[in-house]
């Protein structure tokens, strides 16, 4: 890896605290198991971190790590969010309807029951992020409507590219696109090498290596 990038990630990085993660629309193994790897670490390292695509992920992807803190939107100050605390319970279904002004909200678990401790509320916010890090993404238009509902935030935030398709546009801040490796996961591993050497910890965790080994997995054709 190219150390003068690898420093500009660090800097870029060491000066931002809210850091915004995005993948692309239809997203799939290789860019979903990049960002939520990336979203782990940043948290480790104590930064506020937001990972979103455009689409809900897929079914097939359910049981890899972390998969849950996926947005497929950005929030605004206007709304209201109610958060269900899912990891004991899984959810089967949620349906909701109006009732003399008021909004019933009907989840039904697949096992178990929810309580009211696992409940909690907040007021949305428009997010001033320090920072924007994309996962196997080719261009800012792969991003769908995440970019189309938020397009000026790309102009005015530092954005850290991060891909292995040759048709990248090199549309970041800093591009670290190595068109060598087979997937985005791979590109991501020799960063994180490189993160652990810089902030002198162990940063790849069982979940991580897993997140990674689906990208490669899947990206590859099974090694093939």
């Amino acid at each position: 890896m190219n150390q003068d990038t690898a420093n500009q990630i660090f800097n870029l990085i060491d000066k931002s605290q809210k850091i915004l993660l995005l993948t692309h629309a239809r997203s799939d193994a290789d860019g979903l198991g990049a960002m939520i790897s990336m979203y782990l670490i940043l948290k480790d390292l104590g930064k506020n971190v937001t990972a979103a695509t455009s689409d809900p992920t897929p079914d097939n992807l359910n049981f890899l790590p972390a998969m849950n803190i996926v947005q497929n939107s950005l929030a605004s100050s206007l709304e209201f969010i109610i958060t269900l605390d899912c990891s004991k319970t899984p959810v089967n279904k949620i349906k909701y309807n109006l009732e003399d002004n008021k909004v019933n909200i009907i989840i039904s678990p697949k096992k178990g029951s929810f309580t009211a401790n696992d409940v909690s509320f907040a007021q949305g916010s428009n997010e001033n992020f320090d920072l924007i890090m994309t996962f196997d993404t080719g261009n800012l238009e792969h991003l769908g409507l995440l970019y189309e509902q938020n397009t000026e935030m790309f102009f005015k935030v530092p954005l850290i590219n991060l891909d292995h398709h040759a048709s990248n546009t090199d549309f970041g801040t800093v591009n670290l696109v190595d068109v060598v490796s087979s997937s985005a996961t791979q590109v991501l591993y020799g960063l994180l090498l490189e993160m652990e050497k810089r902030y002198k910890k162990k940063l790849i965790t069982e979940d991580i290596a897993t997140l990674l080994l689906a990208g490669l997995i899947t990206d590859t054709g099974s090694f093939q």
